[in-house]
């Protein structure tokens, strides 16, 4: 049974390393000895090892320890440097690599790169044999044994930068490697999907936010891009609902089915949790209460309902939002 170095012999070990520039050395301790006390380990008994720690570190809040992005990343950095210094075999240089890379015309590539780069030269793997199997190596390699804090992001950037390489830098091999999609497969169905209808009035009803007109009765500012975009998205993540609880989208002719109170509650109740409303239903009550021009006569009966939903408290006891008549009142 192999027995794994503790996070204090990774300390005795820094003090002792030679080649580490005083500078390397107090940060990378430094390092360790942080970094045990955000993640609660004591340094005598926690092992050195990423796969053992990653879960800890990455359930890290760093706002909550009052450390900028910046600094986590380099606490982050200076730790893993400071394990895989001592733990690991400085890895050989192979001119195969060495030279693809010095043949790398953009800092950007080059970066971007480099941890590929050194897995391979680590496992003896040559320019000329990597394939989507040595990929699929490496994002497992990511996932299990570093702390980078998106694996999966860095593999398939990994993965463009290699195939923009094979397509302009002279001598790179010519393997294309497949590129990952990570992304969750859609639950919301595009708006294209809907009646003609109900996609004219959707953008009418946007270029109106965009434009505002202060000679309505009712003036209405126009909205910065940001906050039209939002509008966009809430709006279309309430159709969406409708289509996920059951609703045919060819009977979703216009914005006003939003209001309609079954509707209304339908799509409300989706975003509450444990019968209260979350913040996006709070949010998405007072769009489709504001919704004038496109919500046209039904505006003042919805604008009740989402003033019921934004003024609930944050708490409640008895479960009364669940109650739908608190919704069609």
């Amino acid at each position: 049974m192999t027995i794994l170095p503790t996070l204090a012999d990774v300390i005795k070990a820094l003090e002792k390393e030679p080649l580490l520039s005083p500078h390397q050395r107090r940060d990378r301790i430094s390092a360790v000895r942080r970094m045990s006390e955000i993640i609660g380990a004591d340094p005598a008994s926690a092992p050195a090892s990423v796969p053992l720690l990653r879960c800890s570190i990455n359930a890290v809040r760093p706002a909550a320890r009052r450390l900028t992005s910046k600094s986590w990343s380099n606490l982050r950095s200076n730790f893993r440097a400071a394990l895989q210094g001592v733990l690991r075999q400085p890895r050989k240089a192979r001119p195969e690599w060495r030279h693809l890379h010095a043949g790398l015309p953009v800092r950007r590539m080059k970066i971007g790169l480099s941890r590929f780069i050194g897995f391979c030269e680590a496992n003896a793997i040559l320019p000329a044999v990597v394939s989507d199997g040595i990929s699929a190596r490496f994002v497992a390699y990511l996932e299990a044994e570093t702390l980078v804090a998106k694996p999966r992001g860095l593999h398939r950037k990994v993965c463009r930068l290699w195939n923009e390489a094979a397509e302009t830098v002279p001598g790179w091999p010519e393997i294309r490697l497949a590129v990952p999609d990570y992304r969750r497969p859609r639950r919301t169905p595009p708006i294209s999907s809907f009646p003609q209808c109900l996609q004219e009035e959707l953008k009418r009803y946007l270029d109106h936010l965009r434009r505002g007109d202060l000679f309505e009765e009712d003036a209405q500012k126009r909205l910065a891009r940001n906050t039209v975009l939002l509008r966009a998205n809430q709006l279309r993540l309430a159709i969406s609902v409708l289509v996920i609880s059951g609703r045919d989208p060819a009977s979703i002719t216009s914005l006003a089915c939003l209001i309609e109170p079954a509707a209304f509650k339908t799509i409300l109740l989706y975003y509450f949790k444990d019968g209260e409303p979350s913040p996006f239903a709070r949010d998405l009550a007072q769009t489709l209460g504001y919704s004038r021009e496109a919500l046209g006569p039904a505006r003042a009966c919805c604008s009740r309902r989402a003033e019921k939903i934004a003024a609930m408290p944050r708490s409640s006891p008895e479960g009364a939002y669940r109650e739908e008549s608190d919704l069609a009142a």
